[in-house]
């Protein structure tokens, strides 16, 4: 059975941008916004709209993390990360049209349980990628978990919801509050559970590892360290996995992977090692490669075009019934 999206709107226009984006039937809301499938007519494409009704007073500064979220991901321009269309206003609207993505990770894991480890991997991977291109913008994701990890029907793994992330220092007029509180239970970092302020980059490596958990744990992470230190990992977990997981986590940041890119190298490592186990072609010099030309800015294969790809589209026919 489907679970009930609750209706955060009284009223909805039948089509925004001018009438380009028509809407359709609604596919996510969010504390305060709500997304909706929707033809493009210029294009003669499906696309998703992201609406947020304007608020009023003191939530005024919900509206500005929502026009910086469109800016962010229309500025970034990465294969990792939705791409962003157009953005305006309309009535009582802002929006922003966007790629439209097949299914999240928290969908498939529920539907089908946990996911091969291979294709958890390099999941996780392409992750690090996008977030590698946000951290050198200087943004903090803040909320990396499996519900912001979208699965195109190409193959590619795709970061989405800028929508609490940190942004530069006087790049959007909105500031977190020292001590405020952001981001999801069992995937936020401990010192973001503190300060959300204040988290660095690491922050966003505990909940990609936290959402790796998830996807080949099969159930959300209640726990990931003991009140003594030692790892709450389950021992059935693959020990490859596990290993990235356990370092990602670390209670303190700095004994964490330094950077998305050291994470990746891991993984990739990980990867080749379940390879090697399974007599497959490794593929995590192949990854590496990608990583590092999307890193200099060159526009590398896609993904998919290296045989990336070849259980995601099995995965997201059988959940939108196709």
């Amino acid at each position: 059975m489907e679970t009930a999206i609750p209706d955060l709107f009284q009223s909805l226009p039948e089509s925004v941008g001018e009438g380009r984006y028509v809407l359709q039937g609604r596919i996510g809301a969010g504390g305060v916004a709500e997304v909706y499938r929707a033809i493009d007519t210029q294009r003669d494409a499906v696309c998703a709209v992201k609406l947020l009704e304007i608020p009023l007073g003191p939530r005024r500064a919900v509206a500005t993390r929502f026009l910086g979220e469109a800016r962010v991901m229309s500025r970034l321009k990465h294969p990792n990360i939705p791409r962003v269309y157009e953005a305006g206003k309309h009535g009582g609207y802002y929006w922003f049209a966007m790629e439209l993505a097949d299914a999240s990770v928290a969908q498939v894991v529920k539907r089908d349980g946990p996911l091969p480890v291979l294709d958890a991997l390099r999941i996780t991977f392409e992750v690090l990628q996008a977030l590698a291109a946000a951290h050198e913008a200087g943004l903090v994701h803040r909320d990396v978990k499996p519900e912001n990890v979208l699965l195109a029907r190409d193959g590619r793994a795709l970061l989405a919801d800028f929508g609490i992330a940190r942004h530069p220092e006087g790049t959007v007029p909105v500031e977190t509050l020292p001590g405020e509180l952001m981001g999801t239970r069992g995937y936020r970092a401990p010192e973001q559970e503190d300060d959300a302020h204040g988290v660095l980059e690491t922050a966003d490596l505990y909940g990609v590892a936290a959402t790796l958990y998830t996807m080949t744990v099969g159930t959300p992470p209640s726990r990931l360290w003991e009140d003594d230190g030692s790892s709450a990992i389950p021992s059935t977990l693959d020990g490859r996995v596990a290993s990235v997981i356990r370092r990602a986590t670390s209670l303190e940041p700095a004994d964490r992977y330094t950077d998305a890119r050291a994470m990746a190298v891991a993984v990739a490592a990980a990867a080749d090692d379940v390879c090697a186990e399974t007599g497959a072609q490794a593929e995590g010099a192949s990854w590496m490669e990608r990583f590092d030309s999307l890193a200099s800015g060159k526009t590398p294969e896609p993904a998919h075009a290296r045989g990336l790809a070849r259980y995601l589209p099995r995965w997201a026919t059988r959940l939108i019934g196709g």
